[in-house]
Order: structure tokens, then C-alpha cells, then sequence
């Protein structure tokens, strides 16, 4: 999927263009920044800031400029999410909630978390999770896995 990204350091531009990534330098905060980078056109928004104030303003910004866009904001703080949420953010991400729970899991099952980073690391398993909706009317509705038979109807 084609993305651009938006940085406020010359050098992380620059390293990103010689990768044939397109980048702008600018300050994500600011209306003509997100013109340049067609944010009426985007179909969503990543905002990774180092302060919820600035994720907030960049929310609001991108929202006021192209209201169908998607957003997934950066939560530093706990209390943050609902007011990204109240601004257009459609979900919100807390690194260091997610760190914690990771950390917490590596000391309480540390061979689950070895499994799973075995995927990550190794490339060798490709492993690909999709969305699936079903309708009211599929005759999937209202099963568990096991009682739906997929692979029986499949094979």
C-alpha cells in the first residue's frame, strides 16, 4: 500500500527519499504540511508523536481537512485515548502499555512469547490472519470454529 511519511528531521527524510519512500520534512501539525502530502486524499493516517498534545493537534488538523479519513493515533498516556477517540481518532495505540503487557507475559509464559517471536524473527512461517465478516443470513452465523466444519466444506 502506498504511504508517505511526515518527519521534522532532514536526515530521516533524506534517508527515506534514497530509499524510494515518499517523505516530506515538515511538522505534521500544521495545515499546509498535510496539503502537501494530499491528506484529502488519503484513506488514512498513522500519528506517532512523541506527546498526545501534538497526536491530539494532528488528529483535529487531518480530521478538519479530510473528514472520511481513518486515524490511528499514539497514546503516551492512558487518559489520552478518549480524547484522541473524541477528536476522529478511530483507534489508539499506547507503546508503552503494550511494552508492559509483553514484558509482563516474557516473565509469567516466557515460551509462549518464544513461539511467537520465532514467527517474527525467522521469516520461515508465513503467517497471514485475515478479517472475515459474516452475515446475519451465512449458515456460518452463531457457530464456534469447531461446529462451523470449514475444513470439511473446504476439503
Amino acid at each position: 500500500m502506498d504511504f508517505v511519511v511526515i518527519d521534522e528531521k532532514e536526515e530521516v527524510v533524506n534517508k527515506l527519499v534514497e530509499r524510494n519512500i515518499i517523505a516530506f520534512f515538515g511538522n505534521a501539525t500544521e495545515e499546509d504540511v498535510l496539503n502537501k502530502a494530499n491528506i484529502s486524499k488519503a484513506k488514512g493516517l498513522v500519528t506517532v508523536l512523541s506527546k498526545d498534545s501534538l497526536n491530539l493537534y494532528v488528529v483535529l488538523t487531518a480530521k478538519t481537512l479530510n473528514p472520511n479519513l481513518s486515524i490511528v493515533a499514539k497514546a503516551v498516556d492512558k487518559r489520552a485515548h478518549h480524547k484522541l477517540v473524541k477528536a476522529g481518532a478511530h483507534n489508539t495505540i499506547s507503546p508503552n502499555e503494550i511494552a508492559g503487557r509483553r514484558m509482563a507475559v516474557s516473565l509469567l509464559r516466557p515460551t509462549v512469547i518464544s513461539f511467537l517471536d520465532s514467527f517474527i524473527q525467522t521469516g520461515d512461517i508465513d503467517l497471514d490472519l485475515e478479517d472475515v465478516i459474516i452475515d446475519q443470513e451465512s449458515q456460518l452465523c452463531n457457530k464456534t470454529l469447531k461446529d462451523a466444519n470449514i475444513h470439511q466444506e473446504l476439503v
